[in-house]
């Protein structure tokens, strides 16, 4: 099981588990949009209608569409409520199929599509910039087919392709990262003819930077979220010995970090330095790991750590610390959301500077996934945890990155200072830490000179930002690493077949949802794939399928694409499958792909590894 695709049981989601579904470090800026909620048949929308579009006889008539979306999590949820609809009448008007707007409460909608309750046949999902994702373990794996259907899985539109999933497996046990690329590759060059997703536009971070009060530096594609670290380490206060910055309440909700609902940057690489973490460009850099050697095929990885670490007490930062650490988060990968369990089959200590971690098999994930996820630990400050992982409680905080805890206050604030000698960073400035409940107030600390770089700004808030300050306010996005996308269900109703999400991706007028969603900020996303282009893992367009290359959608495509595979339209213009179509789901509601029809599960819908494409 991934770590991006934990098992959700029971009838409810918890918060934690929905969270680490979505592997997304600010949900509760993400939001749906308004509509009536009705039916998903359609009432008598199924009746077939009279005349066509070519002479031809006509299938059923395809049924009003549900289209479900976050409705509850603010933040974002003003643009979403421009940019659903514009999805709708795109449908509407260009494809002759009526859509209906469900708002939804974003648990209730994971629910719904990760347990495949059929309440909609499409729904608008956000993959934020989870720095994991750089990785493409989680945004590759997360469609294989042994992850779709009502088994709580990742697959957010329930798509099976075996051929896909044979090259996702693959991909995360390669030997090396060319073969593990050309996997990748062809990964999502069938993901995105098949149109598994329909691509809208990348997702953005808003923040801001007060330039009379801070120098920024190192802000680069990632922005002032906490995941870049060195944008609070490597700006420099003006008048001020420290810089204020806005955090989310789960940050400081506990000393106990990895129990937290998301890898949160503050705990892993400021008060902990990993052994290589992604720069301000998303690019890998070695921290405390001065060399990383893999060999026998992928299943062994010596790490030598740099020279000179020490943690905030004076211990030296040994390959014990480093073992202990990833033991740790590998044991009590059910306790920690975000921990994960690779396939070690030890992690051994060859000397002080030394550690070799043992594979099962290849998993190339580690570096960049696990390594750059997790600070590194002090051994003998955690080791009750090992017992008592969710009840311990950090206490001294000893932490081996560039900033020591001065002070926390649980739920509110945290002040840190330089550390003395980090091997890496030298940051001369203090980090004062402070919680803000809202946007509202969040813009409202920044515009008043309170905070001197603010994270988790609204499109809204930003633009005040733009207006209110001038020159003083640096407005600071974040680009996004992948995409907003429709997701048809693929399983079931019209969105099963590839012309009708080919259609749907042709009629979309991304320039229009761009504009007011996102006053034009956001980049529109004209080919078919998760990663944007700033993605490390982003396969070269020859390898991907265009959607459309008109930014405000093209209708006379969408209807060729119906069109030429027998569908039709009535003389009142609305869309009717082809004559001979089979509308039967490819599996019953509540179940999941079976071996007969998909080769590449099992019976208990795991993967089948003695698959291989024909």
């Amino acid at each position: 099981m991934s770590e991006e695709s934990p098992q959700i049981t029971g009838g409810t989601i918890s918060r934690r588990r929905a969270l680490q579904v979505l592997g997304t470090t600010s949900i509760a800026g993400l939001a749906g949009c308004g509509g009536n909620s009705g039916s998903s048949d359609g009432g008598d929308d199924s009746d077939s209608g009279g005349g066509d579009s070519g002479g031809g006889e006509l299938g059923e008539r395809v049924a009003t569409q549900q289209f479900e979306f976050w409705s509850n999590l603010g933040g974002t949820s003003s643009m979403l409520e421009r940019v659903c609809p514009i999805v709708q009448s795109n449908m509407q008007d260009r494809m002759g199929v009526e859509v209906e707007l469900v708002p939804t409460e974003w648990a209730t909608n994971v629910e719904n599509f990760l347990h495949d309750e059929r309440t909609a046949s499409l729904t608008l999902w956000a993959h934020t910039n989870n720095l994991s994702r750089l990785d493409p373990q989680g945004l590759t794996r997360r469609f294989s087919a042994d992850y779709a259907g009502a088994n709580g899985q990742s697959n957010t539109p329930n798509w099976a392709n075996c051929e896909y999933t044979y090259h996702a497996v693959q991909q995360g046990q390669a030997p090396d990262d060319e073969t593990r690329r050309e996997h990748v590759n062809s990964a999502m060059e069938i993901w995105s003819e098949e149109m598994a997703g329909v691509p809208v536009f990348s997702y953005l971070a808003y923040g801001a930077v007060n330039t009379e009060q801070v120098n920024p530096g190192s802000i680069g594609d990632a922005g002032v979220l906490d995941q870049n670290p060195l944008a609070l380490i490597n700006s420099e206060p003006i008048d001020d010995n420290q810089i204020v910055y806005n955090i989310s309440s789960v940050t400081v909700q506990t000393t106990n970090f990895p129990t937290i609902d998301y890898v949160p940057g503050i705990w892993t690489r400021l008060v902990h330095s990993p052994l290589v973490s992604y720069d301000e460009n998303y690019e890998l850099q070695n921290v405390l790991a001065d060399s990383i050697q893999t060999s026998n095929e992928g299943r062994q990885v010596t790490v030598e750590l740099i020279d000179g670490g020490t943690f905030h007490n004076g211990d030296p930062i040994t390959a014990e610390d480093v073992q202990f650490t990833f033991q740790l988060m590998s044991e009590n990968a059910t306790n920690y959301p975000y921990a994960s369990s690779p396939p070690y089959e030890s992690i051994e200590v060859v000397d002080d500077q030394t550690v070799q971690f043992n594979l099962e098999e290849p998993y190339p994930p580690l570096e960049g996934n696990v390594f750059a996820r997790w600070g590194i630990l002090h051994k003998d400050t955690w080791e009750p945890a090992m017992d008592d992982p969710d009840g311990f409680e950090f206490d001294p905080i000893i932490g081996s990155g560039p900033f020591e805890v001065s002070n926390i206050t649980i739920g509110s604030s945290m002040q840190l200072t330089p550390a003395d000698s980090h091997p890496v960073y030298s940051p001369d400035h203090d980090l004062y830490l402070q919680v803000y409940q809202d946007t509202q107030t969040i813009i409202q600390a920044f515009l008043a000179g309170e905070i001197d770089m603010a994270a988790r700004l609204s499109t809204g808030t930003a633009q005040r930002v733009r207006d209110e300050m001038g020159d003083a306010g640096d407005v600071v996005i974040a680009g996004g690493i992948a995409n907003y996308a429709v997701y048809p269900q693929a399983n079931w109703g019209p969105t099963k077949f590839q012309e009708f999400r080919a259609a749907i991706g042709a009629a979309i007028d991304r320039q229009q949802a761009n504009e007011l969603g996102w006053r034009g900020d956001s980049n529109v996303e004209l080919y078919s794939c998760p990663f944007t282009e700033i993605h490390p893992w982003r396969p070269p367009e020859d390898r991907l399928t265009q959607m459309t290359d008109d930014p405000t959608g093209d209708e006379e495509l969408a209807r060729q694409h119906l069109s030429e595979a027998g569908w039709g339209w009535d003389d009142q213009g609305r869309l009717h499958y082809p004559p001979d179509a089979d509308l039967d789901a490819l599996w019953p509601q509540g179940e999941t792909p079976s071996p007969e029809d998909f080769a590449c599960v099992t019976g208990e819908n795991d993967y089948n590894s003695d698959y291989t494409p024909s």
